[in-house]
């Protein structure tokens, strides 16, 4: 708005135009105003939606975080049933056949202690006799062994 306008009394029809551009620049400064208002309240809207993407982008960071340990923890519990199921299928094995290995030792699982050497016969060999399913079923006694 830096232009000069002409601001000399020109007679139009026998009234002066001059007030005519005096209301027509005051209304100008008046929609600049407005519109600096605006420009202002659009930039706090903009710097308030700019913190809430902001919130929301480490939110979805630590989410995915969350999930990246939960799908270790699913891998690692994974790994370990299936030890788990291998060591069960070779002490049922060793069981059913105890002339092929009288003594073995079984796996270490991270943390855990090493278990002891189990022998046919054993009370590890007693407790999968009483599993469901494995062949004749015997009573249990007090003790909870066939």
């Amino acid at each position: 708005m830096a232009e000069h306008q002409d601001t000399n009394p020109v007679e139009v029809d026998g009234v002066l135009a001059l007030s005519e551009v005096d209301d027509s620049l005051t209304k100008a400064k008046e929609h600049t105003a407005q519109l600096e208002e605006r420009a202002r309240m659009l930039q706090a809207h903009f710097q308030q939606a700019q913190k809430g993407m902001n919130e929301i982008t480490r939110l979805c960071d630590e989410a995915d975080l969350s999930v990246m340990r939960s799908q270790s923890l699913l891998n690692r519990s994974a790994h370990r049933i299936h030890e788990l199921n291998e060591r069960m299928h070779h002490l049922l094995e060793d069981k059913d056949n105890p002339s092929n290995a009288p003594l073995q030792e079984g796996p270490s699982f991270g943390s855990l202690t090493s278990p002891s050497p189990v022998r046919a016969g054993s009370t590890a060999s007693k407790v999968a006799d009483s599993r469901p399913g494995t062949g004749a079923k015997r009573g249990m006694g007090k003790s909870g062994y066939a």
